[in-house]
């Protein structure tokens, strides 16, 4: 990489990065590489607008003035080349590239980093939602179930009723089925 200015970026720690290195990854690269593949162009369009959501909420903090910011969006910028190949060059240019995007290589994804490591687990009492909780995505049954069972919102829903059987989707959600007393 050919650039002017790299005096004026900061390093910053990975952490305050991550959000858009994982958006970038996830949605983007891997998402547009795979509609483009399959000729979705709106799909991939709508992951790169999911990606830049993301960027644009942290643009006037610091982490817009690290290098890594730069990069993400360098990044955007090759994604967005094959729609929009006239105005990219010009990105390009004004980013300090001396060569033409379309001869650099296309970007690539980590597999790992396309993997969720939390979901939002919703839990139910009898159909009907009652909370939803961030767990991680490698969570087991058992602790889905204890889970449940010990949270105040569905607890209350639960109350004295008889807990007829639980029913877990993995990565979605937990039902559970009560019988009501009387």
């Amino acid at each position: 990489m050919q650039s002017r200015e790299l005096g004026r970026y900061l390093a910053l720690p990975e952490p305050l990065l991550e959000p858009g290195k994982r958006c970038l990854d996830r949605i983007s690269k891997r998402g547009v590489t795979e509609d483009l593949s399959s000729f979705r162009f709106n799909t991939a369009l709508a992951a790169m607008m999911e990606c830049n959501n993301i960027l644009i909420k942290q643009q006037h903090s610091a982490v817009a003035r690290s290098m890594a910011y730069r990069q993400i969006l360098e990044t955007m910028i090759q994604l967005l080349a094959p729609f929009a190949p006239h105005i990219t060059e010009e990105l390009w240019q004004q980013t300090g590239h001396t060569d033409s995007i379309h001869s650099t290589a296309w970007p690539t994804f980590e597999e790992a980093m396309t993997q969720d490591t939390t979901f939002t687990l919703v839990m139910q009492v009898n159909g009907k939602v009652r909370e939803r909780v961030e767990v991680s995505s490698d969570i087991s049954e058992a602790e889905v179930r204890e889970l449940v069972v010990n949270n105040n919102k569905v607890a209350t829903f639960i109350g004295e009723n008889t807990i007829q059987k639980v029913i877990y989707i993995p990565g979605r959600l937990v039902n559970v089925v009560v019988r009501i007393s009387q």
